[in-house]
């Protein structure tokens, strides 16, 4: 494939991409015909012409952001069924020898006090089942923050809730609904730009003993999977039950039959895989967040 130089659509879409954090294929598309349009420069009609325009446009990006690092990634939505790409522009700094600057060479800017309580989030929801949790269990980790500059004055609670709001508005966080907001994940941008931090940590769990680790840090590298059909990360997975091993639940509904939609095959023991109902679970999150609510309200009455 030939490379296109490197020019004024170029660093038009760049821009846009920077903007934007992260944009999904329609919006990527829309930015590359916005962006060529500007620059008198024609684009494909035909939907393959597009794609591979497409292609070569973030492959010639790409090639001269090497020299600072950055790259243009491609990027998959956990929680959804279908293989919805976006584009995220992503620093390729290893963080591994930094655990404690998680977020230092991010493509967003974040007070030291952020970086350790998203740091401390990350945690949080890697220990965690289903690998979310309730906001109320979110504003609690705002107590564990140890304030970087000024010991005198506290990260609270209202901090906290600052601090999610900013991380959910650069799509670093996002919530189960965004109307009923029972729980908070980590989003697609944050996945895309600390791969390389999350793979190196469970690598760490898995070449070395279990004795020559901490348990804490153990709990949290056993929240980072490995999608036995892809090869990809996966941290929301849906796992075997005989097995074990991980899945992407857009990649399992691609093993399902016809004539049994919720049942997935695993391609390591050949075993039944139930696939989750999205949509299910979170009206049970949101269901057990308004009893538990209704209950703090009585009790309070008592």
């Amino acid at each position: 494939m030939s490379w296109e130089t490197y020019s004024d659509e170029h660093r038009i879409f760049l821009q846009g991409i920077m903007a934007g954090g992260i944009l999904n294929a329609e919006e990527v598309h829309t930015l590359l015909k916005m962006s060529c349009k500007r620059c008198n420069v024609e684009i494909p009609e035909d939907s393959k012409g597009k794609t591979e325009k497409l292609k070569r446009f973030i492959q010639t990006i790409n090639k001269e952001l090497e020299s600072l690092g950055l790259q243009i990634k491609k990027a998959l939505d956990e929680d959804v069924s279908s293989r919805s790409a976006f584009f995220v522009l992503c620093n390729n700094y290893d963080r591994s020898q930094e655990t404690s600057q998680l977020t230092v060479k991010a493509m967003v800017d974040f007070t030291p006090n952020e970086i350790d309580y998203i740091k401390i989030l990350l945690e949080t929801i890697l220990r965690s089942e289903e690998k979310e949790i309730s906001p109320t269990a979110a504003l609690n980790c705002a107590n564990f923050v140890k304030s970087a500059n000024n010991v005198s004055k506290r990260f609270t609670q209202q901090d906290g809730e600052a601090a999610i709001k900013k991380f959910v508005e650069h799509k670093w966080l996002k919530y189960d609904n965004p109307r009923n907001q029972t729980q908070i994940r980590l989003a697609t941008r944050f996945l895309a730009e600390m791969e390389p931090y999350l793979k190196e940590m469970r690598k760490k769990y898995d070449d070395q003993n279990e004795d020559d680790l901490d348990d804490d840090f153990i709990e949290i590298a056993k929240g980072v999977g490995k999608c036995q059909l892809c090869q990809g990360l996966v941290i929301r997975s849906i796992d075997c039950p005989d097995c074990k091993v991980n899945y992407h639940f857009y990649c399992i509904v691609q093993t399902k039959q016809d004539q049994t939609p919720d049942i997935g095959r695993c391609k390591a023991c050949k075993a039944d895989v139930p696939i989750r109902s999205k949509k299910k679970l979170q009206q049970n999150a949101y269901l057990k967040e308004r009893k538990r609510k209704s209950q703090s309200r009585f009790d309070e009455d008592d």
